[in-house]
């Protein structure tokens, strides 16, 4: 039992401190790498709930999570490719969605904890894309 308080508070931390540590590595790269690696990013994390929620073989959390894939899939290359306030409008949406997955059941059935990780490793690199990158 203690493992999983354990958890819950190392995983959020250690989430806040690999964002930080990844906007200091996309700081000091080109520009244009940078961007690329967001959005490449975010393409890989979108499919994630996905994934879980393929894994559950249920029709209704695949299907929710298939859309908001696509939205977050199609931030991620119109960002890259047009606007890039649009990747950071990507993270904005991956970021509400795993805090509607921490406190709600909606779409995959997937750990509070992981849900409290991915939400602050996306507003770090929201607020990253929105204060150093646009």
């Amino acid at each position: 039992m203690e493992d999983i308080k354990i958890t819950r508070f190392i995983a959020p931390v250690v989430s806040f401190m690999a964002a930080l540590i990844l906007c200091y590595a996309l700081y000091n790269l080109p520009i244009n790498y940078g961007h690329d690696f967001l959005a490449l990013l975010l393409s890989a994390i979108s499919g994630v709930y996905f994934g879980a929620a393929v894994n559950e073989k249920k029709f209704r959390p695949i299907f929710i999570e298939f859309i908001i894939f696509l939205i977050m899939l199609i931030s991620a290359f119109t960002g890259l490719y047009y606007f890039l306030l649009i990747l950071g409008g990507g993270y904005l949406i991956h970021g509400i969605w795993s805090i509607s997955h921490y406190f709600f059941r909606v779409g995959a059935d997937v750990n509070k904890s992981f849900s409290l990780t991915f939400a602050i490793f996306d507003l770090v690199i929201l607020l990253f894309v929105f204060i150093f990158l646009s």
